[in-house]
């Protein structure tokens, strides 16, 4: 299935190439370990192919300024990259056909965003205000049986990533310790999870820090982490 349409704005043509396929990941990517000797991944680059994320038809688009362009959602979580070089910010929003509330997806400073949202199954009109080059990345992971772990589990990471798949289905007791000034937040999704009230952010603060939560997220899960400092994420049984 196309996921990709767009939107012309004027004689500016939307300019995006679609990426298809992923690898199977190599022991040497795993971030982590669980009882079965395999371990969590940690994505930090959704075009770094040495880190799948299980969405064999991901939309990817490039381009300079403002722009707009369809979006053919499945549902679920929904994994967000987006690289801006301008001088001002770059700001992407996203609304439901027949909608009139758009979402914010990506609100920032030139840069590199990673996050993460929830979707419903519908068509969305992707539009983009920026004053530069950009390009975005939405991939809603589908993850085979064979990839998903269980508690305990194990991430260690830098910056920005998004970590799973795990299956919190038992629930799981969430450790987190932050090595840093800045903000530091988490955030658990649900894989099929498709409403903006789905999402639990387990924990956000800033500087240094070290606690657990309980979550009450079921089923396949992700966590996105937010952060320029260190961190470290522990799964256990509750």
């Amino acid at each position: 299935m196309d996921r990709r349409g767009y939107l012309l704005f004027g004689a500016a043509a939307m300019c995006a190439g679609l990426t298809s396929g992923f690898r199977e990941f190599e022991p040497s990517g795993l971030i982590g370990r669980t009882r079965d000797a395999s371990g969590l991944l940690s994505i930090a680059d959704l075009g770094d192919r040495e880190r799948p994320y299980f969405d064999d038809d991901p939309m990817t688009a490039s381009e300079t300024g403002d722009d707009s362009m369809a979006f053919d959602s499945d549902g679920g979580f929904t994994m967000v990259s987006a690289d801006h070089d301008g001088e001002g910010g770059l700001s992407i929003t996203a609304s439901e056909t027949g909608s009139s509330d758009p979402v914010t997806v990506v609100e920032g400073a030139p840069g590199t965003e990673l996050q993460g949202m929830a979707m419903t199954a519908a068509t969305y009109t992707v539009d983009v205000a920026a004053d530069g080059d950009w390009s975005l990345t939405l991939a809603q992971p589908r993850s085979p049986a064979e990839e998903i772990r269980e508690p305990p589990a194990r991430a260690v990471g830098t910056g920005d990533a998004i970590v799973g798949p795990l299956d919190t289905t038992n629930g799981a007791l969430v450790s987190a310790e932050h090595d840093g000034d800045g903000p530091f937040s988490v955030t658990l999704f649900l894989e099929a999870g498709t409403g903006v009230f789905d999402p639990e952010t387990l924990f956000e603060t800033t500087g240094e820090f070290e606690e657990s939560a309980q979550t009450s997220v079921a089923g396949v899960a992700w966590a996105v982490v937010r952060t320029a400092g260190s961190w470290t994420l522990s799964f256990d049984v509750p």
